[in-house]
């Protein structure tokens, strides 16, 4: 077992998962390390979005996005990102939604697109044309989604829980949020990145969560 092994080490991908691993008196003698999940490498490039222009959202529409592998997924909670996206459309109608998922045809409505699952090879070019994701999650490590949307230039407002504060605070963009009234409201009044803005994301990204980086973490690890 674990706890038997010798010079054992531990590595969580988010610091609040090492918070819970070190309090445990299984690992509370051993070393504890922070290395982030790396993004997959169909999100190191950036995307150039649609090759037909007639195809892109209009100037003045937010896209908002929801990503997860089952839309009707309870944990997942996207039933309460599109309840918060229909009270703030009432006051912006601009907003548009863009949901990425197996199932969840019952979510749509107006200004809700049900794109269905995607491949990882899609995806770069989806987060690309968002102006943001709202990961609404009740349970989450260190979600993906987060860092592959950065990846592309496009910050994340997600529910208050497990790693995903501390994500936004590394990337330095995205809002946390704690209620539906509050991410309604952060829906209703958000404004899109600009240009330079989703460059400065997309590289800090790159800088913290490319493969390659996460990689020599894990060296210096094994050689500690």
């Amino acid at each position: 077992s674990f706890a038997l092994t010798e010079n054992a080490s531990l590595v969580a991908p988010s610091e609040w998962l090492a918070r819970l691993a070190r309090t445990s008196s299984i690992f509370e003698a051993r070393s504890v390390s922070v290395i982030p999940n790396p993004y997959a490498p169909a999100f190191e490039k950036q995307s150039s979005g649609p090759s037909d222009p007639s195809s892109a959202p209009s100037e003045k529409s937010v896209t908002v996005g929801v990503v997860a592998a089952d839309l009707l997924d309870p944990v997942k909670n996207v039933a309460e990102a599109v309840a918060a996206f229909r009270r703030a459309r009432e006051r912006n109608p601009y907003l548009r939604l863009a949901l990425v998922g197996a199932r969840g045809e019952e979510y749509a409505g107006p200004g809700v697109e049900i794109m269905g699952a995607l491949k990882n090879e899609a995806l770069p070019a989806f987060y690309s044309l968002c102006d943001v994701i709202v990961m609404p999650s009740l349970a989450e490590n260190a979600p993906l989604v987060i860092i592959e949307a950065s990846s592309q230039g496009c910050p994340t407002l997600a529910r208050e829980a497990g790693g995903s504060p501390e994500l936004l605070t590394r990337l330095g963009a995205g809002s946390v949020y704690t209620s539906a009234n509050q991410l309604s409201e952060l829906l209703e009044s958000f404004t899109p990145l600009t240009l330079a803005a989703r460059t400065a994301l997309r590289d800090k990204t790159h800088e913290v969560f490319s493969p390659s980086t996460v990689a020599k973490q894990y060296d210096e690890v094994y050689e500690s």
